[in-house]
Order: C-alpha cells, then structure tokens, then sequence
C-alpha cells in the first residue's frame, strides 16, 4: 500500500472514538453469539443467553490460576512481560481468558470451527495473498481447526499487533502493519464488511480498531490492567460473536463448496470472481459472474457514498440504450438482520456524542462520510480490455469507448472514473456468435448528470482511479474543486493506452518478457510504484513531468511501449498533443483560433491538431475535439490494415526467452518496421531543424490585424513533404539517414522559399513551457486567395527566415 492510499485512508480515520468496543461488542451481540454456540438448534433458548462483561470479571476476581484477575494488586494473575516469545505469552493468556470465559457461561469443548487466538503466523505469511505483500501478523483470530496448518488469508476472522515499546513511533508502525493485514483480509474475502483488529504496546496498552470502506475508527487507547472489562469485551467478543458481528456478509456464502450470492432473495451460484477490490476505503467493489434467465450476468457488490445526490442505477436507467454500456437488469440495497447495511451505524456514537463534538479533533472530521452496500445486476458480462486480440481491435475498441463518451455528454451525463477496469470487450450482440466485440464502458459510481454537478457535494474521495486519473484531477480530497469535464475521461483514455503498451508484451492480455521489470518503469509511477510513502502530489509531479513535455513523453512512456505497439505510437503522441494542453493561454490568440475552429467546422472541414492544441481544453469546441481523435484513430486503423498482424493464438505462446527485437519482426514484418523507422529519424530531423529556428529566432508578437477569409492547412502541406520525404529514404536503402537528412533539408527550403516571397504579419504563441508547437502566418488582403500558414511556434521574421534558409543550405553543401 503506496503513500497515496495510506493518505486516503488516515483522511477517514477517526482516533479515540468513545465507547467504539462497548457499541461493537456489546453485551447483546456477545450473548447472542454465546446463545448460538451453546444452543445451536434451539433459537427460542439461545435468545434467553444473557452475558454481561461485569459479571464475567467479577468471577474471575481474586481467584487463583492463569486468566484470573487480582483486583487488589490490578493486575492479571500470570500475565508475562518478558521479550522472550512475547507474541506466544500474549495469544496463550488471551486464550487462558477465553477458557474461563467459556465454562462460566457452561459453553461446549471447543470443536473445529471454535475460534482462538494464534500466533501462528509470525516468522511465516498465511497463504494465497491475494495482493502482492508478505505480511506477517503477530496474531489472529482462527478457527481451531486451521492452527498449525497451512492456512491463507482467507481464513482469518481480525488481525493482531504486538510491540513491547510505548514510544508513539511504535505504535505508529503497529497501525500501519495492522491497516496493511486489513487490506490483505479485504482482498482475500469478498464476503467482508469490516475487520476488526488489536493493537498492544508496552504489554499492556490495548487499542481496538474497525476497518470498513469508509476508513477507520480506533477506540480510546486502555490499559488491560487498570479496565480489566474493556479486555473481557474484547476476548469475549473476538472468540465467541456471531460471524456477522466480526464484519461477515451472510449473504454471500459457501455450500458444497461452491459460493453463492443472494439477489433480491434469490440465491445464485458464482460462476466466477471477476473482479476483486484490494483497498480499505473506497467502494470495496466485488464482481461475481452469475447466470440469469440463461445468460451471462454481473453482479456488482459495492459500498457507495451515501452522501451523493445520484446513484449509480438511477444514471443507468438514464442512459438506457446507448451503446457501449451494460443494461442493468435490476438493483437492491444489502440488507442485514432486516436493516440496510452502512457504515453510518459504527459512525452513528460520532455524529449523536455531543461530548465528543466539543473535542478539537472532531472539526478535523465534521464532513462525516458513509457508505451504503449495494449490489445491481447487469448484462452484458464482458472481458477485460486487455483481452484484446489484434491492434485492430484494441484501437477499434478505444473508439468505440470515445464514442460512448461522447454520446454520454450529449445525453449530460460524465463518467468520471475511465480506468483500465472499467473498460471491457463484449459482444454487440450476446444472442449472435458472429457479433464483433466492441468497447464497453462500466462503473458508473462516479457518473453524475452534467445539470447536478454544482448540487454535488459527496463527502468520499475524488473521483477517479489513480494511474489514470487527469492531471488536473490529482488534487488532494479537500483541494478537489475542480469540476469534471468529458475531456478529463478522454485523457484517462490517452493513460489506459499507455499502460497496455508498457505493461503488456502483446494481445491476450500476455505480460511483459521477464528482462522487463514494469514496477521499475516510468508509467508505473503513476500508481506510487518505485518508491515508498508517495504522497498524491508526488505522483502528480511525477506525470506531470512525463506527459506534458512532448519530448520527454517519448523518453519515458512510449519509449518503453513493448515491440508489439510500435504501431500505435503516433497515434498515442498524437491523442496526448491533443489531450494534455501546453499551449499559450493568452485571450487574443485563443480566439483567433477559436474562429478558425468555427470556420472549418462550418465548412466542415478538418481541424488540424495544432490548431486545436493550441485552446485550452476547457474553451475548445467538443465536436471538433471528439472529431480529430476519431481522425487520429482512423488514420491509423488505415495502417493497420496493411500490417499482417499474426494470429493472437501465437503471441500468446510466445517464449518469454525469445529476443524481443525478433518478436518485433515477426509480428510487423521487417519491410514495414524498416519504413516506420524512417519515418521517425526525419521526424526527429525536423524537430532539430525547428529546435535551431527556436533559439536561434527573437520572441516577437505582432498585433493582430486582419484574418483571412478563407483558411488552408498547412500540416497538410508538411504532411505530403514528409510522406514524400520517407519515401525517398525508404528508396535510399543504407543512406536512409543521409536520405531523411536531406529531405529534411529540402522540405524547410520548401517552405522556406513560398514564405519569404510573400511574408504576412506572424502571431507568436508564447510557451513558458519549452513545448513544440506552432505559429501562425497571416497573409494581408489580395485579389488572390488569401491563406494562413504554420510554422513552428517561434518562427523568425522575414528577414531571419531568409537567412536561416541560406545558412541550411550552405551547411547542406
């Protein structure tokens, strides 16, 4: 658990909460277990099972033997402070409780499925972790069976932590371990609610904590000798409630060994997990596959904040009939002992406890959040976006995906959360086999009607997933005042790409070769990877630096795309030009090309990306937005279709040994990579040749006079010469790099020539930032056409211009 997450989870911690172990193991809810127990086939009787904390110390007040209280001397007969197996001395003596406990309340010998307390996993991991961590707790709570066998995460009922020193260091990092083997509780059961922990410092200080989806809450911290019933409480209540009071959900369950989930009263069988949520706070979201009416369904398990003015099935039903996204078939809240379940009940002492509200420390928390179980059932069942099987496919997918987008803004509405999870591949059509699959979009948690947004005032955390989350999202929980925009989903868009070229060898959702460590990478930083205690700004720093730069995109993302998405890496720089703005952001300029944009779309014609990435995102028209990313796309789909891609059934074979620049050749063949190769060194040629006409050009801004009536684009122009140029270095063979060179050198002489002949007035766009863009030349009134050029942004003036083109060729000779 990365910095980041651990922030999120101490912004919903509450410390100190008053009477948390008195409200959580009650004497009702430990009589009621204790009932079960000794009457497991009489209801009637069981109910009659009273217990009472102060009762039980009272007997074992001035007795004598382990697990007997010395009310005199305050202090628990047999309790051991030594350091020699300590975590062994506590479990026992905890357990020496426990048996006393048990026959006073004439309890049966403990069977297989009698818990007890174990320091079992100490020097070696419980099993099957369902996240990668080895975490070794000093003690749990097991069932009796399970100690000393192999046992996993998953039978774990809470967690223990044990130092011997008071320092507040300690306790500290006792915390810390204890939020980490909660987490590994959560990822291992999906049938959990909340877990419960300990923590004893000292030897005798004792802390109680509940985890659940809304944070954590700690009880006052209490010294076992002095409140000898507040440890009663706990022992009583760890080894002998109900599941459900120790934070189980009874309504999803084992049988035969099977697991089942009820919906709506109505049992069904879990085909498979599909999706498996590893944090603490947050929507814990579990997804089950699960058979309805003869298909495939989904049901979705999650803890949404109750404090939102829109629900997720209430936006579904909204946007029924849009394609790319699930039908939901119905929806329910989680009920438990007939009451809906919430994270309020815990919370509930806080927000009624007027003694606690006249404490300083409740200010720090007045902006009280819970989180409500609920579950909606919805169809298709689609695979994960990194299933896919071809390039075509992917990219294809991706527009599907930015459709759906834009089809949801026209109906108001905006996800908010676009994350590699949350897209799938699913058939069109379920019914036919022969139904392509296309981009789904699911999650809509976050979504909210456009008409609401200003009425939002959730009390959860920001919305979005981290890796791939927009830049101007990555704001602390209480700086987020940002209102979100569609554009903010398309550049989660531009990450989830980015992510699958780095973290995938190819298709198939194949990994990476072993000579690729993907936590070392650049792009794993964006999810607090590579170092420890990352705090959301960090990581905000760290993409920032990674993305905005077109130049240093390149050195850190792409250039770690796997082989296989050599293809795609155009496109991909293209989507960020288009998606991470750069640009000047002075109001003249700005609405030069806002009208231009106008101009163009009236006409209906194409934007160029350099004029759109030249208006910040938030002032840009949406249709032409949405218009160049679908341009950009297509243009590459065209690609693809003339690259042989090989069968997806053969790169998911692929010998992880195999030399990777090999792998690059089979799948794209040799002729094509030579060809994409150069192309790229006389893009990196023209790069130069405007980084020279940058430092060697004054920084001057005209005023801006007159716009002319017609526009042409001059990308295309550039475009032809460097289509024209790359065939002339694909002919040249050996001299590829001499042939990229000089067509670099005849393509600036091009332009070079037509502009010097008839110079217009240049307007500048200022970039503090360093990034390449462009700047724009107006010719004056003429009887002929007139036209609008583009250079790069800092372009010379005529006379410069001139003398920079003599200067190339006299270098060229």
């Amino acid at each position: 658990m990365g910095g980041s997450l651990i922030e999120e989870v101490f912004s919903g911690t509450f410390v100190d909460v008053p009477n948390l172990i008195e409200d959580k193991l009650s004497d009702h809810i430990i009589s009621m277990g204790i009932g079960h127990a000794k009457y497991p086939n009489d209801p009637v009787a069981a109910a009659k099972v009273e217990f009472k904390a102060s009762d039980t110390l009272d007997s074992l007040k001035d007795t004598t033997g382990v697990g007997t209280y010395r009310w005199q001397q305050k202090k628990w007969w047999g309790w051991k402070r030594g350091k020699k197996d300590h975590e062994k001395n506590v479990t026992e003596y905890l357990n020496e409780i426990a048996e006393k406990i048990r026959q006073k309340c004439e309890l049966p010998l403990p069977n297989d499925t009698s818990r007890e307390f174990s320091c079992m996993f100490k020097d070696e991991a419980p099993a099957e972790a369902a996240v990668n961590c080895k975490r070794k707790p000093d003690g749990v709570v097991i069932d009796h069976s399970k100690v000393g066998t192999d046992a996993a995460w998953a039978d774990i009922h809470a967690v223990m932590e044990f130092k011997r020193s008071r320092d507040p260091r300690a306790y500290k990092t006792a915390y810390l371990q204890l939020l980490q083997y909660a987490r590994m509780v959560f990822a291992a059961q999906q049938n959990r609610r909340f877990v419960l922990g300990v923590i004893l410092t000292g030897d005798d200080l004792m802390t109680f904590f509940v985890f659940d989806r809304a944070g954590v809450l700690s009880s006052e911290r209490f010294n076992v000798m002095k409140d000898p019933g507040k440890l009663i409480r706990v022992v009583a209540g760890l080894l002998f409630a109900e599941n459900i009071d120790l934070g189980y959900d009874p309504t999803i369950y084992h049988r035969d060994g099977e697991r089942f989930i009820l919906f709506r009263q109505v049992e069904y069988k879990i085909k498979e997990i599909i999706y498996a949520e590893s944090s603490v706070r947050g929507r814990g979201t579990n997804c089950f596959l699960v058979e309805h009416e003869g298909e495939d369904a989904v049901i979705k398990d999650s803890w949404v904040d109750d404090s939102r003015n829109t629900f997720e099935h209430v936006i579904m039903e909204k946007i029924t009939g849009i394609g790319g996204v699930a039908k939901i078939v119905d929806h329910e809240t989680v009920q438990i002992r007939g009451v809906n379940d919430t994270t309020a009940t815990d919370r509930r002492a806080l927000s009624e406890n007027e003694n606690w509200k006249t404490q300083r420390k409740w200010y720090l928390f007045r902006k009280l959040e819970t989180r409500e179980h609920r579950r909606i059932m919805m169809k298709p069942y689609g695979k994960p976006l990194e299933d896919f099987q071809t390039l075509t496919e992917l990219l294809t997918s991706v527009k599907d995906i930015i459709q759906t987008i834009e089809d949801l803004i026209n109906n108001r509405v905006l996800h908010r959360d676009i994350s590699l999870r949350n897209l799938v591949l699913a058939k069109e059509d379920p019914k036919d086999p022969n139904s392509r699959r296309r981009g789904y979009i699911i999650d809509f948690d976050f979504a909210i009607e456009t008409d609401e947004q200003d009425k939002e005032c959730a009390k959860g955390r920001r919305t979005g997933t981290l890796p791939f989350m927009a830049l101007e999202m990555m704001v602390k929980e209480e700086e987020n005042k940002i209102k979100h925009a569609y554009y903010h989903d398309l550049e989660s868009i531009l990450y989830v790409l980015c992510w699958i070229c780095t973290a995938q060898e190819g298709p198939n959702n194949l990994r990476r070769s072993r000579d690729f460590i993907f936590k070392e990478s650049a792009i794993a930083e964006w999810a607090g990877y590579g170092k420890n205690d990352l705090t959301m700004r960090d990581i905000r720093q760290a993409k920032q630096s990674m993305v905005q730069n077109p130049a240093d995109f390149d050195k850190y993302i792409v250039s770690q795309f796997a082989p296989y998405f050599e293809p795609l890496r155009k496109c991909i720089k293209d989507m960020r030009t288009l998606l991470v703005f750069t640009g000047s952001k002075d109001p003249e300029e700005v609405e030069v090309n806002q009208d231009i944009i106008k101009d163009r779309l009236k006409k209906d014609k194409k934007v160029s990306l350099s004029v759109l990435s030249m208006i910040p995102l938030a002032l840009r028209d949406s249709k032409a937005v949405f218009k160049s990313l679908y341009d950009v796309i297509d243009k590459t789909l065209k690609t693809l279709a003339t690259i042989e891609e090989p069968p997806s059934n053969a790169v998911a074979t692929h010998n992880e040994d195999q030399d990777t620049d090999e792998l690059a050749s089979d799948q794209i063949g040799r002729k094509n990579m030579r060809v994409l190769e150069e192309e790229n060194t006389f893009k990196r040629e023209m790069e130069k040749v405007e980084a020279e006409n940058a430092e060697e050009a004054k920084r001057k801004k005209s005023k801006l006079k007159k716009i002319a009536e017609t526009v042409e684009e001059v990308d295309e122009e550039v475009e032809d010469e460097t289509q024209v140029a790359s065939g002339t270095a694909h002919e040249a063979g050996e001299e590829a790099q001499d042939g990229s060179q000089a067509a670099s050198e005849r393509a600036f002489d091009l332009m070079a020539s037509k502009w010097t002949n008839n110079v217009p007035s240049l307007i500048f766009d200022s970039n503090p930032s360093g990034a390449h863009s462009s700047a724009s030349l107006i010719t004056p009134e003429s009887p002929t056409p007139t036209s609008r050029k583009r250079l790069s942004r800092d372009g010379p003036l005529k006379d410069e211009l001139e003398e920079l083109s003599s200067r190339k060729r006299v270098r060229s000779n």
